[in-house]
C-alpha cells in the first residue's frame, strides 16, 4: 500500500468510527429503557437509520463479550471499547461486506464541501463537525444502506472480540490496483488523478478531497478481482500493513 493511501485511510477511519461512536454521557445506567436509548439516537424519527441505530444500542447493551471486556458494563464504556475493536475489526472483514460499504463513505465524502472533506482526509477536521454532516447522510439512507452501514460496524467490533484473522493485504499488488482503478476515468482524468495521488501529501484541502472522493466513488466500479481488493485497503480501518519504500518507489516511479 503506499504513504498516499495509508494517510487517506488512517484519517477516513477516525472520522467513521466517531460517526457509529457518537460522545455519550458519563452517568448512563448499566442497563437501558427504551426511552434512555431513544435519547442516543440522532437520525430522523422513521428513517430507517434510527431503527438500525436502536437495534445497533441494545445489541451493544446485550453483547456480553463486550460488558465483560469493557470498563464497566454501563453503555458508554461499552461504546468506547466497541469504538476501538472497530477499528481493529475492519482488517478481519471478508471483502463481499467491505464492498458493500465503500458506496456508503463515498455518499459521505460527496456530501462535505470541498474544504471539509479536504481536511478531513488529512485528519484535520473536527470529529463533531464532521459528525453532524455524516449523520444526515446516514439519516437518509434507505433500509438496505442503512442494515449495511451498522451490520458492518456490529460485524467488525464482534470480529475482534472473537479474534477472527486479519485478512492480508497482498501490498505487492496495490500499485496496479490503482492503476487498474485510474483506468476506469476517461481520458485525461486518468493522468490527472495519478499526477494528483502521487503529490497528495503536500495537496491543498480541494486536490486531497478530489483525490479521496475519486478512490471511494471509483473503487466500487471495479471488476473482480480488483473491486474486492480495493475494498480491502481503501475501506477505513483495513491499512495496518506497513508501507516499504521499494513499494513507494514502485508506485512513484
Amino acid at each position: 500500500m503506499t504513504k498516499t493511501v495509508r494517510v487517506i485511510f488512517a484519517a477516513a477511519a477516525i472520522g467513521v468510527a466517531a460517526v457509529c461512536f457518537p460522545v455519550v454521557k458519563h452517568d448512563r445506567p448499566s442497563s437501558a429503557s427504551d426511552t434512555q436509548l431513544a435519547s442516543f439516537n440522532p437520525y430522523p424519527i422513521g428513517s430507517p437509520a434510527r431503527l438500525e441505530q436502536e437495534k445497533f444500542l441494545h445489541w451493544q447493551m446485550e453483547n456480553a463479550q463486550l460488558g465483560q471486556t469493557a470498563l464497566t458494563p454501563a453503555l458508554p464504556d461499552r461504546q468506547r471499547l466497541a469504538s476501538r475493536l472497530m477499528v481493529a475489526g475492519m482488517g478481519r472483514l471478508p471483502y463481499a461486506l467491505l464492498e458493500r460499504y465503500l458506496p456508503l463513505v463515498s455518499k459521505i465524502l460527496q456530501s462535505l464541501d470541498e474544504e471539509s472533506c479536504g481536511k478531513f482526509i488529512k485528519g484535520q477536521l473536527p470529529p463533531a463537525q464532521f459528525v453532524s454532516s455524516a449523520n444526515g447522510v446516514i439519516g437518509s439512507f434507505d433500509a438496505d444502506e442503512a442494515n449495511t452501514w451498522f451490520s458492518v460496524a456490529k460485524s467488525a467490533i464482534q470480529a475482534d472480540l472473537d479474534g477472527k484473522p486479519i485478512v492480508p493485504t497482498q501490498s505487492q499488488q496495490t500499485p496496479d490496483d490503482l492503476i487498474r482503478l485510474a483506468d476506469t476515468l476517461p481520458g485525461d482524468q486518468r493522468a490527472h488523478f495519478l499526477r494528483q495521488l502521487r503529490r497528495f501529501p503536500t495537496a491543498n484541502f480541494r486536490d486531497a478531497c478530489a483525490i479521496a472522493r475519486t478512490l471511494y466513488s471509483q473503487g466500487s466500479r471495479l471488476d473482480e478481482p480488483y473491486r474486492g481488493r480495493v475494498a480491502h485497503w481503501i475501506c477505513p480501518c483495513t491499512s495496518g500493513h506497513r508501507l516499504t519504500l521499494e513499494l513507494m518507489n514502485r508506485f512513484c516511479a
